[in-house]
C-alpha cells in the first residue's frame, strides 16, 4: 500500500535546494503584473492569509508561475561534476517537519553533460546529530526522494523527472542587473555566515576550479502583504555571481514571528570526470533499498 507524506519539506528537497527559489515566493514577485514596486520594499495585493506555500506545481518546477528573472545558469562546465556544501534552517511553529528549528547540513553532486545540460543530481543531508535526515538523487527520466526520519519509519517517494525538470539542478547564480530591476537593493545587513566547508566526501580531491569564494554583497527586498503580514528577505551573492545565502523573515499584521528560513550555499567545487566520483552520484544503499522495496514506496516506480 502506498505511503503518504506525514510530513514534508514545502516543495520537497528539489525545491528546498532551489536554488534561488524560497518556499514563499513573495519576496521574488513585483507587486502586480506588469508592474515594479519600489526598489527595496513592495505591496502585494493578496488576502489577508499568506499563500499556501504547499500549493501544488508541475513536477520538477519551484513553486509559482515561473522562476525569477534574476536566476542565470553558472559559467559552462561540460563534462565535469559539480560539488557544494548545503546549510537551511526553517522555523515554523505548525510545522510537522521533525527538522523544524534545526540545522541541516548536506552535501550535493550534479554532474554535467557533454552538452553542458545536467545528467544526475545526487544529495544527502543530516541533522545536527549526524543522524541521516533525508536522501535525494534525480535524472532526466526518473527521481527517488527518502526519508530517515519519518515517524512511521524510513520512506521514498518516487517522483516524475524530465531534462526541463533537470534544468532547475543546477547551484543558483543571479544576474545583479536583472536583480535590481526585480525591486530588491544594496544593504550593509549581513544576516548570516559562511562556514561551509567542502563537502568531507572530496578530501584529497583537487578541483579545477571554485566558484563562489571570496566577498559577498547583500541584498534586501521588503514585501508587505494586505492584512498586515511583512516578508523581508536578504540574499548574499559572490563577485562571480553565485548565490551564496538567502534569508527570509515572515511577521504578521501584529509583528508576531510567524516563520523564517534560512539557506546557505557553500564555494561550487568544480571537477574533472574521475572514476571516485561514481559512487557519490549513486543513491546510497540505504536509500536504494528503501526505495527499491515496495513497503518503503509511497508511489509508483520512478
Amino acid at each position: 500500500m502506498a505511503r503518504h507524506r506525514s510530513w514534508a519539506v514545502p516543495g520537497g528537497l528539489f525545491v528546498l535546494l532551489l536554488l534561488g527559489w524560497m518556499v514563499w515566493a513573495g519576496a521574488f514577485r513585483p507587486a502586480r503584473p506588469g508592474a515594479l514596486p519600489p526598489v527595496g520594499e513592495a505591496t502585494t495585493p493578496t488576502p489577508a492569509s499568506p499563500p499556501d506555500a504547499s500549493s501544488s506545481t508541475p513536477a520538477g518546477s519551484p513553486p509559482g508561475a515561473s522562476a525569477p528573472d534574476f536566476l542565470r545558469p553558472p559559467p559552462k562546465s561540460p563534462g565535469r561534476v559539480l560539488a557544494w556544501s548545503f546549510r537551511r534552517r526553517f522555523f515554523d511553529p505548525s510545522a510537522p517537519d521533525p527538522a523544524n528549528g534545526q540545522e541541516i547540513r548536506g552535501e550535493v553532486f550534479l554532474e554535467v553533460g557533454e552538452d553542458g545540460q545536467p545528467v544526475r543530481l545526487h544529495g544527502q543531508f543530516r541533522l545536527p546529530d549526524g543522524r541521516l535526515y533525508a536522501e535525494m538523487w534525480r535524472t532526466a527520466g526518473r527521481a527517488w526522494e527518502a526519508r530517515f526520519v519519518d515517524p512511521g519509519g524510513p520512506v521514498c517517494f518516487p517522483e516524475p523527472s524530465s531534462p526541463e525538470a533537470m534544468r532547475w539542478a543546477f547551484p543558483p547564480f543571479v544576474d545583479l542587473g536583472k536583480l535590481r530591476a526585480d525591486g530588491w537593493e544594496p544593504t550593509s545587513e549581513e544576516r548570516t555566515g559562511f562556514d561551509l566547508p567542502a563537502p568531507r566526501s572530496l578530501e584529497g580531491a583537487v578541483p579545477e576550479r571554485i566558484w563562489g569564494e571570496g566577498p559577498v554583497t547583500w541584498w534586501r527586498r521588503t514585501v508587505r502583504w494586505e492584512g498586515g503580514w511583512v516578508e523581508r528577505a536578504w540574499m548574499a551573492i559572490s563577485e562571480d555571481g553565485q548565490l551564496r545565502a538567502v534569508r527570509q523573515e515572515r511577521r504578521e499584521a501584529g509583528g508576531q514571528r510567524h516563520s523564517d528560513e534560512e539557506r546557505v550555499y557553500g564555494p561550487v567545487w568544480v571537477l574533472r570526470p574521475d572514476p571516485r566520483w561514481e559512487l557519490l552520484l549513486q543513491p546510497s544503499p540505504e536509500m536504494a533499498r528503501i526505495c527499491e522495496s515496495e513497503k518503503g514506496k509511497a508511489g509508483g516506480t520512478p
